[in-house]
């Protein structure tokens, strides 16, 4: 927020807990006068003349039992005339299976993978009715948390989804145009 021009931020409506990080987000967010926008499903708007943004998630009042912040992941469908985006944040299994049930058509040609490649994200099924084209995969080298997982890259595979990785290609920009899109990564390993 210090570094790059912010003209507004968007977070989910979920109910997240108030952690020293998340109030020095907020106070970063108002000290570099970055009006914050709480959404959730149902939301919508237009991004320049070209794009639309919808939200699929989270919905409005849900309630968890239990405490994963995760759910409130938001989930941003981006389209143009020619390209579909799907971002995921950190959902994973049961968010998938809540968005499932809606029979929302989350058919998209570029996948940001949920919750850095997780084995408890990205399901065959939700693979399946996502159908993208590619994938990214967001994720450190060497991270403690073993991202992205076999299961997770597997699924990729049988389902012959072309995917790109941070760790391997540093940061990923899609570019969209009146044609389609075009992936660049930083670097290759």
């Amino acid at each position: 927020m210090n570094d790059i021009k912010i003209n507004k931020i968007y977070i989910s409506n979920y109910n997240f807990e108030r952690t020293p990080l998340y109030e020095t987000f907020l106070k970063n967010a108002q000290k570099n006068e970055i009006p914050i926008f709480i959404i959730g499903a149902g939301d919508s708007e237009k991004l320049g003349n070209t794009m639309q943004l919808d939200v699929l998630y989270p919905y409005y009042k849900m309630k968890f039992f239990d405490i994963n912040d995760n759910h409130g992941s938001l989930v941003l469908h981006i389209t143009s005339k020619n390209t579909s985006i799907l971002l995921t944040g950190d959902i994973g299994i049961i968010d998938e299976t809540i968005l499932l049930q809606q029979n929302i058509d989350l058919k998209s040609d570029i996948l940001k993978i949920g919750h850095h490649g997780s084995k408890y994200s990205s399901t065959e099924n939700f693979l399946k009715a996502v159908n993208p084209e590619i994938a990214i995969l967001s994720y450190g080298e060497n991270n403690l948390y073993g991202h992205p997982h076999t299961e997770t890259i597997e699924r990729l595979q049988n389902q012959n989804i072309t995917f790109y990785e941070t760790a391997k290609q540093g940061t990923i920009t899609v570019l969209i145009d009146k044609n389609g899109y075009t992936v660049e990564g930083m670097y290759t390993k």
